[in-house]
């Protein structure tokens, strides 16, 4: 009788994720893990601020030199313009190649206090446990959990056919081990 009743409280503690591939989700994914999570953005836009401090410096310098001015000032805007493009295409590219390869696949998450479950199309399985999460966003459409820098799994909310959003929340917020400062690394980034 008492297993049974462990089996009842560990099963409702679970939480299912049934859900096909999104692109607009992943696409998520990797604006989050360029805006909150990687460095190189914040190196990108000080090189642009550096080459506009630089074409306004040399425009100052030379003003009569105009093929000077016009070369400085469109290596700028190239530098502005072009990297970030590029940064958005690399992303744009990923979540081809990924809807590509994953076309109309299922990917089932279980999730529990104990670890995470991943298996697509019941083929390939990986098994996470919480202490290999690095950190969680929520997004009102999603969870996103980084395994690491730049891999994570994407649960979307609306693919959840067991359990519910609050479940899932809780049980990261009780299992995901704390960061440097103590605090757990879940973060939600909506307003409600």
């Amino acid at each position: 009788m008492e297993n049974k009743n462990k089996e009842t409280v560990n099963q409702t503690n679970k939480v299912v994720v049934e859900s096909k591939y999104r692109k607009d989700l992943h696409r998520s994914f990797y604006l989050i893990h360029m805006f909150r999570r990687s460095l190189s953005i914040y190196f990108i836009f000080l090189l642009a601020a550096f080459v506009i401090y630089m074409a306004v410096k040399q425009t100052i310098a030379t003003p009569t030199e105009t093929k000077t001015i016009i070369s400085v000032w469109v290596l700028s805007f190239a530098t502005v313009m072009i990297t970030p493009m590029i940064m958005f295409f690399r992303i744009s590219s990923a979540t081809k190649r990924e809807a590509e390869a994953r076309k109309d696949t299922v990917e089932i998450l279980e999730i529990t206090k104990d670890k995470i479950l991943r298996k697509i199309n019941n083929e390939s399985k990986l098994t996470l446990g919480w202490y290999n999460v690095d950190t969680i966003y929520e997004t009102e459409e999603a969870f996103f959990i980084y395994i690491n820098d730049d891999q994570g799994l994407v649960v979307a909310k609306d693919g959840i056919v067991k359990g519910d959003s609050e479940l899932l929340r809780k049980l990261a917020m009780n299992n995901l081990k704390p960061n440097k400062k103590g605090k757990v690394p879940f973060k939600k980034i909506y307003k409600d």
